[in-house]
């Protein structure tokens, strides 16, 4: 059954949700269950099927997965006011509905997420194996914003679902966003497929990694000053019971103010209950309990080590000290773990023994010995960390 994609009616809308698509592999039940919550998905997200010019109803068919066209140079004014008189023209099907518009000619794809207003895509600024991040511009106030375009598969679904879950009450939590990279969301159906999509601040000085290895001048004190305020985000969390399970210097990015970084990607965080297997984090950063258990009974206390780990990569732990960490980790060796654990505090104390000590006690091999959230800020408002 074909139809006229130009048709805007209800009946044009449904009927295009509910035809099936054609496919040459046979797909198994849980592929079949992510095509309904697509072919859902348009019909309750009304995608704009436009009738009008500048805005042909493109769908990006010959083009993978979130490659979308972006222009190579920065949106021009003159763009913009072409944008908004086009879009003036051509509204969304429903107000309180996400829609999208693929990019044509010179004009690049446009998202409007209700609440927030119609962005336009500036420039790719990540592309990973699980998801894009572009730069997008609002083209009402030109203010510049980071949306993060994520495919929904059968694979990743409940952990998208579980960052949604997360965004929304970091949003809560912190509306000031000082803490936390945390926004609107919602979903759009790209080429027939469905994505979620985070509209969040631009993070301009990226992550932390980054930075450092740009600014190698950065001192231990500035470091600490870092460390202090990642340290009173994770405490948030753990106050709300809930446990990140992916901390590393990656998923703490900068807006401004490179002392104040703030924590991302939620994707792993859940509530601490030891009966749910925790969510498969980096090898380096991995407790030994978690190891141990193959995930379960993993909580905050490994959240406490993942911390250790970082602030040694801040100050430049060697990737052999790190590795070698990771392996005696992953033989479950409890001496062999503290030999290296050892080991990395004291190289690490010789450039800031305070930034040693606190990695001393991150890094206890027992985590009912390990110091909880609250405990580790007392050790850091000792060491002169946290003001």
């Amino acid at each position: 059954m074909s139809i006229n994609i130009l048709d805007r009616s209800p009946f044009a809308v449904e009927v295009a949700a509910r035809e099936p698509r054609k496919h040459h592999k046979k797909k198994n039940h849980k592929d079949r269950r992510v095509q309904q919550t697509a072919q859902q998905a348009f019909e309750v997200t009304a995608f704009p099927v436009i009738n009008q010019q500048p805005f042909p109803p493109l769908f990006l068919a010959n083009l993978p997965p979130m490659q979308m066209q972006t222009p190579h140079n920065p949106l021009r004014p003159l763009q913009l006011e072409q944008i908004r008189q086009c879009v003036k023209m051509n509204p969304p099907f429903l107000q309180d509905k996400t829609a999208f518009y693929p990019a044509t000619g010179n004009q690049p794809p446009i998202f409007f997420m209700p609440f927030q207003g119609y962005f336009a895509l500036a420039k790719t600024i990540i592309i990973s194996a699980n998801k894009t991040v572009y730069e997008v511009v609002n083209i009402d106030t030109e203010e510049l914003r980071a949306l993060a375009l994520i495919q929904v598969t059968s694979e990743n679904s409940h952990q998208i679902n579980n960052e949604k879950y997360f965004h929304q009450k970091f949003s809560e939590v912190d509306p000031q966003q000082e803490f936390f990279v945390a926004g609107s969301m919602g979903d759009f159906l790209i080429d027939q497929r469905l994505h979620t999509g985070f509209l969040m601040p631009l993070m301009k000085g990226g992550d932390v990694a980054k930075y450092l290895n740009k600014h190698p001048e950065t001192n231990g004190e500035q470091i600490m000053q870092m460390f202090a305020h990642m340290l009173q985000s994770i405490a948030i969390m753990h106050h709300q019971g809930i446990r990140h399970g992916d901390i590393k210097r990656e998923n703490f990015l900068i807006r401004t103010n490179p002392l104040k970084p703030k924590i991302s990607d939620f994707g792993t965080c859940s509530l601490s209950d030891p009966r749910i297997k925790a969510a498969l984090n980096d090898p380096k950063i991995r407790s030994p309990e978690f190891v141990r258990y193959g995930g379960l009974g993993t909580g905050r206390k490994a959240d406490i080590w993942a911390l250790g780990v970082t602030l040694a990569e801040m100050f430049g732990a060697s990737d052999k000290d790190l590795l070698g960490l990771g392996s005696a980790v992953n033989s479950m060796d409890d001496n062999l773990i503290h030999q290296w654990t050892q080991h990395l505090a004291n190289s690490i104390s010789l450039k800031n023994p305070h930034a040693g000590n606190v990695i001393r006690n991150c890094l206890h091999v027992d985590q009912h010995h390990r110091p909880d959230i609250d405990q580790l800020m007392l050790i850091a408002k000792n060491q002169s960390i946290v003001a």
